[in-house]
């Protein structure tokens, strides 16, 4: 499959090792290809883990050579205080499908959900259920399935909804209707309460924040040499 009608990969990690090797024959034989490097945006193609050993690029974001195109945005983000992997940033241009206001209002009112919540009481009569139906389950998973999407579609479906209904009676808490996303993102409250621990003292936010201090300024340094390059 030829890469002629894509970027040349630039790549700022040069190192190597069989990892790589492998993953690269991966992408070769399965039409997979890297977008980390290739992307219009040159300056988001950047490392993304910082070590002990330094910077690299392990990390990454793989597309079937077909679907290249509809990566819009690829973006390595700046490294944060919760890992040392940069988020990857990433917008897709994909195709929705349209709604009138009547059926999205019919969709809404006919979509139900359940939910489940593991109870630790019940696991002993949950796995004698599941006994008592292993039966039922084999002769599904045994059967000839069609060799097909659709086949495929309804051998899975058949199976999960058979072992749901085994499984739902100990662990399901109520069906409810499902609203408006939109109604639902703009009723929800988040609030997010956070206790230190009794051993984070004094000297444990100080050095917190010397930290983050640190790595706010090694971003800019990265951003600023970045720049400095284009």
């Amino acid at each position: 499959m030829s890469d002629n009608n894509l970027p040349v990969r630039r790549n700022p990690d040069q190192g190597t090792n069989e990892y790589g090797t492998k993953l690269l024959n991966l992408c070769r034989s399965t039409g997979l290809r890297i977008v980390n490097g290739r992307h219009k945006d040159g300056t988001a193609n950047d490392f993304t883990f910082c070590g002990s050993r330094g910077m690299s690029v392990v990390d990454y974001l793989i597309v079937p050579f077909d679907y290249f195109h509809i990566v819009e945005q690829f973006i390595v983000s700046n490294f944060t205080s919760f890992s040392d992997h940069a988020p990857l940033h990433i917008r897709l241009q994909c195709k929705t499908l349209s709604y009138t206001h009547e059926q999205q209002n019919r969709n809404v009112s006919s979509s139900t959900f359940d939910s489940f919540r593991w109870n630790d009481d019940l696991k002993e009569q949950c796995y004698e259920s599941l006994i008592l139906n292993s039966g039922l389950l084999s002769q599904i998973v045994f059967c000839d399935a069609k060799k097909s999407q659709d086949g495929i579609d309804n051998y899975i479906e058949t199976f999960t909804t058979q072992l749901t209904d085994i499984v739902a009676p100990f662990f399901r808490i109520s069906s409810n209707k499902s609203i408006d996303s939109r109604a639902q993102r703009t009723s929800r409250k988040f609030v997010c309460k956070t206790t230190d621990k009794p051993w984070f003292n004094c000297e444990c936010r100080r050095l917190r924040h010397v930290y983050l201090s640190a790595l706010n300024m090694f971003n800019k340094n990265k951003i600023a040499e970045k720049s400095s390059e284009t």
